[in-house]
């Protein structure tokens, strides 16, 4: 489906991204796995495990590949790879199949796909680098802001298996409609009327760095290390929130699935601004100080609302753009190339 308009792309991007943001609900599936299969936590929880292992493997090669054939053919694909994934995990009946399933092939669809919808917005809003930036992101947040309740309440109503089947088609049949929106702007499109501010321009690098070049920084290393803690730290809570909450607040499956949905929405919107709103080393450092709190604070969690706010922490820190935090730019400039970001 082409178009010319901005603000369309810009909507199918957040549903797809909605979409594949859905694997943020992980944790509702957890204890319904482990009671009907017999499974440990761990064995169940290794499951998204793979599924985020691979996402960050496929992210990198479907890069290489938006670069080359566009972006229309990454997202269809990635989302059939998700979509056929979560529906085949309704066939599980070992855990192989479900780290095959649900980890293995739903994992390549979340890397392909992922990376498609910012890679497209940013072209289409030079102008709003920072809040498109946002608000793809933040709709892979919001994708357990719907999913968890939904899936909380059909494993209640038709079992944890039956539930993955219609999840599955249903992500399937949003991926494939929103990803043929995915397409760049025309060769020498411009927004017209705009030009970056002086203030844009200055905080944008001014060389693009290959690979080689970018490992030779210490900025790569040092933003590479941030990344990898913050998301170590975030992810790790995600497996787990659903029970966790429980656990702490006393409440039932239903309101868990609820407040795990609440955190998905909160979560990834705080980071993201508009350049000049907030400075990088203020949002950076925010973000570690709620993850020191975060580990620290569950002991003495009492209340939904407060769980809800721990949990939503990490998501603040990812929420920062290459222009906040300008060493981020070697970084950032070398993945986005390969993203088809930067033309």
């Amino acid at each position: 489906m082409r178009t010319n308009n901005r603000w369309v792309i810009a909507i199918a991007g957040v549903f797809f991204q909605i979409a594949l943001g859905a694997v943020y609900a992980w944790s509702v599936f957890r204890v319904p796995l482990t009671k009907q299969f017999g499974w440990s936590i761990s064995e169940v929880t290794l499951t998204f495990t793979i599924s985020i292992f691979v996402l960050g493997f496929a992210a990198f090669f479907g890069g290489l590949w938006l670069n080359r054939k566009g972006p229309r053919i990454v997202a269809l694909t990635g989302g059939v790879f998700y979509g056929v994934g979560v529906f085949l995990a309704s066939f599980t009946h070992s855990l192989a199949w479900l780290y095959i399933s649900y980890g293995l092939i739903g994992g390549i669809g979340l890397g392909l796909g992922y990376i498609v919808p910012v890679a497209v917005l940013v072209k289409w809003f030079p102008d709003k680098r920072g809040l498109i930036t946002g608000i793809a992101v933040g709709g892979f947040g919001a994708g357990a802001l719907i999913t968890a309740p939904v899936a909380t309440r059909l494993i209640q109503s038709v079992g944890v298996l039956s539930t993955f089947a219609y999840l599955g088609v249903a992500y399937l049949i949003v991926t494939i409609i929103a990803g043929m929106f995915m397409q760049n702007p025309p060769d020498g499109w411009q927004l017209e009327g705009w030009k970056p501010s002086a203030l844009q321009t200055s905080q944008r690098a001014g060389h693009d760095y290959v690979l080689g070049e970018a490992l030779k920084t210490w900025q790569w290393w040092a933003l590479w290390m941030l990344l990898f803690l913050n998301t170590c730290a975030g992810i790790a809570v995600i497996s787990q929130e659903a029970p966790i909450f429980q656990e702490l607040t006393k409440v039932t499956a239903v309101v868990a699935g609820s407040m795990v949905s609440e955190r998905g929405g909160r979560g990834r919107h705080g980071g993201n601004r508009q350049p000049g709103q907030r400075s990088g080393s203020r949002l950076v450092g925010m973000g570690f100080g709620l993850d020191h709190a975060a580990i620290h604070i569950p002991g003495h969690v009492h209340s939904p609302s407060s769980a809800v706010l721990v949990s939503s922490k990490y998501h603040h820190g990812l929420g920062n753009d290459d222009r906040h935090f300008r060493g981020a730019n070697v970084l950032w400039r070398w993945l986005w190339h390969h993203a088809g970001v930067y033309r």
